[in-house]
Formats: C-alpha cells, sequence, structure tokens
C-alpha cells in the first residue's frame, strides 16, 4: 500500500504550499526574506564559501536569499517534483528531486551546513533519529544543521502544529534538546524564533500583547507547579546542532 505521503507531496506546491499564497509569489518571498533574515541567516556561518545543503527546500526561497547574500557553492533537494519544478521555474537551477536519507547516505562529510526549514516534522520519530544521523554524518567535522520546526509549547500550537496533514513528529524545547543530544551532536541548542507583523503601530501593540500573553503562559506553569526554564512560547523553535 502507497504511504498518504506519496499523494500528499506529488502534488505539496498546489495543495499546501503554493494554495496558502493569498499574494504574488514574489511579494510573498519578500515577506519570507525578511523572516529568514531575522530568523536563519544569523545561524549559519558567515563564510560565503561554505558548502550549504537545504533539504525539504521547496521552491528555493531560502536558498535564493543566500544567493543574494553572496553564497554560491548551495544546493537543494526536495522530494515533491512540484515543488521543484517551481523552483526550476524561478531560475533555481541548484535545486533537485531526491529522497533525503539516499542523498545524504551518498554524500558523507560534504557540507559545512544542512538547513531544514519546516521540514524535520514531516518525518516519523525513527525516521526523524534516522535523519539526524545521517545529517550528522554528512556535515564536516565542525559542521552545523539548522532547523526550524513547530513549537509545542507556541500558544495556539495547534494552528502551526496542525496545519499540515503530513506533520508527524512534533517538539519542544525539552523533546528538541534530548533528540539532538542522544543522536551524537557535540553541541545542541534550541532558540525561540522571530515574530513579526507588517507595520510599526502593529508591531509595537503585537509586541505588548505577546509580552501580556507569556506572563499569563508563565502563571499557569507556575500554577501546575512546573518551572517555566527550558520552555519557549514562540510558534516555532529553532535547532542548531554542531557536529
Amino acid at each position: 500500500m502507497a504511504d498518504f505521503r506519496d499523494k500528499l507531496y506529488d502534488q505539496y506546491y498546489n495543495s499546501q504550499s503554493g494554495r496558502r499564497l493569498n499574494m504574488a509569489l514574489t511579494e510573498k518571498i519578500r515577506e519570507n526574506h525578511i523572516q529568514l533574515r531575522h530568523e536563519i541567516l544569523p545561524l549559519i556561518p558567515q563564510r560565503k564559501e561554505i558548502r550549504l545543503l537545504d533539504i525539504g527546500c521547496g521552491y528555493g526561497e531560502w536558498l535564493l536569499l543566500l544567493k543574494d547574500q553572496g553564497y554560491l557553492n548551495t544546493f537543494g533537494i526536495d522530494i515533491s517534483p512540484e515543488q521543484v519544478a517551481q523552483a526550476h521555474a524561478m531560475g533555481m537551477n541548484n535545486v533537485e528531486v531526491a529522497d533525503v536519507f539516499d542523498f545524504l547516505a551518498k554524500n558523507p562529510k560534504a557540507f559545512d551546513c544542512i538547513t531544514g526549514i519546516d521540514i524535520i516534522e514531516h518525518f516519523s520519530k525513527d525516521e526523524l533519529v534516522k535523519l539526524l544521523e545521517l545529517i550528522k554524518a554528512a556535515l564536516a567535522d565542525d559542521g552545523v544543521a539548522i532547523f526550524r520546526t513547530p513549537n509545542m509549547d507556541g500558544l495556539l500550537a495547534s494552528v502551526y502544529a496542525y496545519g499540515d496533514f503530513t506533520h508527524a513528529s512534533l517538539l519542544n524545547y525539552s523533546s528538541a534538546m534530548q533528540l539532538g543530544i542522544a543522536c551524537g551532536f557535540r553541541n545542541v541548542e534550541v532558540l525561540p524564533s522571530y515574530i513579526r507583523v507588517n507595520g510599526f503601530l502593529k508591531n509595537l501593540v503585537r509586541r505588548l500583547y505577546w509580552w501580556q500573553c507569556t506572563i499569563d503562559a508563565k502563571m499557569v506553569l507556575f500554577a501546575s507547579g512546573r518551572s517555566t526554564k527550558g520552555v519557549l512560547f514562540t510558534p516555532n523553535l529553532l535547532m542548531r546542532l554542531n557536529n
């Protein structure tokens, strides 16, 4: 019997990532680039010559930002032919259709940095452990892996966690740390994601209300007898794993 993901990933751009574009693609990329500049770009090595692989790269918007920033030795893989076709239509020829497990197994110590933005949640627990072990083996000795994934401790976490039927493994700060350590990474960091809305006044109101919401969430934890240490409330969390 075919895996349900065969059906969903074959048309992932039309059924999920492209379906959510309520603005022109170029405008959506511009918006996402603002997010990525604040969130992911500061975490990767600053040497422009690094060999960087983006797994589950979709239509290549992260790779496009890296190109604009002067990173030229980058490559992306995705299992969805539709996504890769869209990347090629945008001139991103450093993207190919590939199974991530096969690809990583064939490229030991080949990359200085491996990124995965909104991807690791798509694997089962067994698959995710195997994936991180293969990523560790595909990194250079001082390489780094960086991921963004939904945060199950985030406020209204289900909006992000269950907004995609293909999500399978969901993490919070504690389980993300546990996973990275168990897979043998030398240093594991779990960080909050970046939050913004358009407009100075709107973002100011958002920041004030976010402060109030997190205070309330901390009080709930306090009332339940749980420490707030090691708990993040942002919608997503970031993982940085050093080899």
